[in-house]
């Protein structure tokens, strides 16, 4: 029986991967084992392995790896702090494959630490395109990957460029995906209830509304509070009351937060409603209803699509990535920003697209992790 090791380190990562630990955990052929790390732990990021737990997930091991500051220097020194905690985990579960998802930094010590243990990886979501250390760190990690879960034919062509063993890529889908196909929705008035009396706030998501998310972008780290200030203004312009997540724990995310507290207590602020958290299941459906997402998360480009939710990308975050007719993108300018929400807001739902899979993911990763023949650990270039 094979053992198999999901590691995640933040929110969105997890509401992807979900769908896989729930496949594999269902199976009788492999032993799963669950380790949470990065922000999940951090109380300032909303403690979010506590939703792992609500959904009935077990954590075998816990990894603090995060230096705190959020500058350049202490995201370098969590990679190094990541590469001891996850060695000795993984030294301790002795798995024979490891899954990781995604391109953050934070990810990226588990996949040096399995590597460096000769252990076999899982990589999903590698060979996409965007900006930021992510475009970087992704092709690092599939590079030390041997089985390769992608979201697209796009993607795959890029692997396999990469000198990856082509029987070893798998044009499988996203699993977040999966997870949007089999959520039972509310109506829109049952959910407004269910946010209100869960979060609070004063926005209320029977009446129209944008999501605004914006993270920091590594590769313009001392833009990082300007950026934001410059869509808050936007959002205050446009009047439409919003919900913000606040931003991941990248570099910049501090000064971005010390923004938003200082705007928050001026007259001109907007209708904004600030949220450090909100679980996977609650935001699925608030991005259903939503008039549009603004700002620069990849689940306006990846998830949106299949609501037909109106997005506006802001910057170069989600640069190169595969998007649909539903994602305007503009420069980090007021008048941009501003004119383009009103103009999604306005356009409505678009068609729906399915760009990155159709919802049967998790099946074909769990059987491909429970019985595919593993390949060698010693990788070898295939061009």
């Amino acid at each position: 029986m094979r053992k198999i090791c999901f590691v995640t380190t933040h929110r969105s990562d997890f509401s992807r991967v979900e769908p896989v630990i729930r496949a594999a955990r269902t199976r009788g052929d492999m032993d799963v084992t669950l380790v949470a790390a990065g922000s999940h732990l951090l109380p300032d990021s909303g403690e979010t392995v506590n939703d792992i737990c609500s959904l009935g997930h077990t954590i075998d091991a816990k990894a603090y790896t995060v230096v705190e500051g959020e500058t350049l220097a202490t995201m370098s020194k969590s990679i190094g702090l990541g590469c001891i905690e996850f060695s000795s985990i993984f030294e301790r579960l002795s798995p024979d494959v490891v899954v990781l998802h995604g391109d953050r930094f934070d990810l990226f010590p588990a996949a040096i630490a399995a590597a460096m243990s000769n252990i076999r990886i899982a990589h999903i979501q590698g060979g996409e395109v965007t900006g930021t250390i992510d475009e970087s760190l992704r092709h690092c990690i599939t590079k030390l990957s041997h089985l390769h879960f992608v979201s697209n034919e796009e993607a795959a062509t890029r692997v396999r460029k990469l000198g990856e063993d082509p029987d070893a890529v798998f044009n499988v889908g996203c699993p977040s995906v999966d997870a949007m196909k089999f959520i039972v929705y509310p109506t829109r008035d049952e959910f407004a209830q269910q946010f209100t009396s869960t979060y609070g706030g004063l926005v209320n998501p029977a009446a129209p509304y944008v999501i605004l998310i914006q993270h920091p972008v590594t590769t313009e780290f001392d833009q990082a509070s300007d950026q934001m200030e410059q869509t808050i203004h936007a959002i205050a312009r446009a009047g439409i009351p919003t919900i913000l997540i606040y931003p991941n724990i990248d570099a910049g995310s501090k000064q971005m937060a010390s923004t938003l507290r200082k705007m928050s207590t001026a007259a001109d602020f907007g209708q904004i409603d600030m949220f450090k958290h909100i679980s996977s299941h609650d935001f699925l459906v608030l991005l259903k209803y939503a008039s549009c997402i603004v700002g620069n998360s990849s689940s306006g480009i990846r998830e949106a699509c299949y609501f037909g939710t109106p997005c506006v990308n802001i910057g170069s975050r989600q640069s190169g990535r595969l998007r649909g007719a539903n994602v305007k993108d503009v420069a980090h300018d007021v008048d941009q920003i501003a004119q383009a929400i009103l103009a999604q807001v306005q356009h409505g739902a678009y068609p729906v697209e399915e760009l990155y899979g159709h919802g049967h993911a998790a099946q074909s990763m769990a059987e491909i992790l429970a019985q595919h023949p593993l390949p060698p650990v010693q990788k070898t270039i295939t061009y």
